[in-house]
């Protein structure tokens, strides 16, 4: 009889994806990280995410608030990456101060 633990084990060996890039060992668990950081990445709030997986805002924070950061940091530059850019008055604050 196969167990979904080691069923899950020969997948990830088939695919050549048995340990993660820090070499510890994939679990079933692991899917849990990979969805609840890719829905954060995908931009679905933290409240939302954490009644779904039946666990608090404070454990994502702890666990995945790289993953909101980087979500967050990205959201902040997203005007850069479609060749927008700030009026130059906002850029240099500093020039427009008239010096004594």
């Amino acid at each position: 009889m196969v167990t979904s633990k080691k069923g899950f084990a020969s997948l990830l060996k088939a695919a050549g994806i048995l340990n993660s890039s820090d070499r510890e060992k994939r679990t079933i668990h692991s899917l849990r990280h990979t969805n609840a950081t890719y829905r954060l990445e995908k931009g679905v709030s933290v409240h939302i995410l954490s009644k779904k997986m039946g666990t608090s805002t404070q454990m994502i924070d702890e666990h995945y608030g790289h993953t909101v950061n980087s979500t967050n940091a990205k959201e902040l530059t997203k005007h850069r990456d479609k060749g927008d850019s700030l009026p130059q008055s906002m850029t240099k604050p500093w020039e427009r101060i008239a010096v004594p």
